[in-house]
């Protein structure tokens, strides 16, 4: 007999909570008719929302701190090149290729073809952004394939990175082009994800993070490499 009135007991239950979860989900239909959501549904979306949010949050900061830490790193190698310099007075110069000049003006044009596929996101533009973002991503080739052109053209003059012939100051100079080539490689990759979604339209002006990430640390390679190539070319 008790097992029957726990048998009555539960099957109340389940028809209470069937009644409460339907008028639950009319009350949502009735005020949202273009919407019919389930709850499942606003669940779903509650959630995805939150992680946007979060991510929006600790995204730029990390970003930023993975930025200052390259920017000290850099500091760092131009800090010994001056030390370096000061305390030998048998340093040796060398001319900087031509090619040095192209690549610092291609990477100045790519940043400005990146501002304008943020731009053009912003505007919920997404053809026009895509265009711009492939762009960006050609003059970032075309940079990394200077930059081999300036390595060609420094061991034609016998300027070498290691060995016998090589110095100080040409072994500082592979070596710093070739960390920000790395770290070009990094953006680069980033901006073919950022493409292919931009592509899916996955991006709008209420929801870019991608982009924008991928904007502020362009930028910044961008800043990077036109004080390198100051530095290259007035204390070098």
């Amino acid at each position: 007999m008790n097992f029957q009135y726990q048998i009555l007991f539960i099957l109340a239950l389940v028809i209470i909570s069937f009644y409460l979860v339907k008028r639950y989900y009319s009350k949502i239909t009735t005020d949202n008719p273009e919407k019919k959501l389930t709850p499942l549904k606003i669940s779903k979306d509650i959630i995805e929302r939150d992680l946007n949010s979060h991510r929006s949050k600790s995204a730029k900061p990390m970003l930023w701190i993975s930025m200052i830490s390259m920017a000290m790193l850099f500091a760092g190698f131009t800090s010994a090149i001056i030390v370096s310099k000061g305390g030998n007075e048998n340093w040796i110069y060398f001319d900087i290729p031509i090619w040095f000049h192209i690549s610092t003006i291609v990477i100045i044009i790519s940043s400005f073809s990146m501002h304008l596929a943020k731009k053009f996101v912003e505007k919920n533009n997404n053809k026009l952004a895509f265009k711009f973002l492939l762009a960006t991503i050609i003059l970032g080739l075309l940079f990394t394939l200077s930059q081999f052109f300036v390595w060609e053209s420094l061991v034609r003059s016998q300027v070498f990175f290691t060995g016998s012939e090589s110095t100080a100051a040409s072994s500082f100079f592979y070596l710093i082009v070739a960390v920000h080539l790395f770290h070009l490689f990094g953006g680069i990759i980033a901006m073919i994800v950022t493409t292919v979604k931009t592509a899916k339209n996955k991006y709008s002006s209420k929801d870019m993070l991608g982009v924008e990430l991928c904007a502020i640390f362009w930028h910044f390679l961008d800043i990077l490499w036109v004080y390198l190539f100051l530095f290259f070319l007035y204390i070098l």
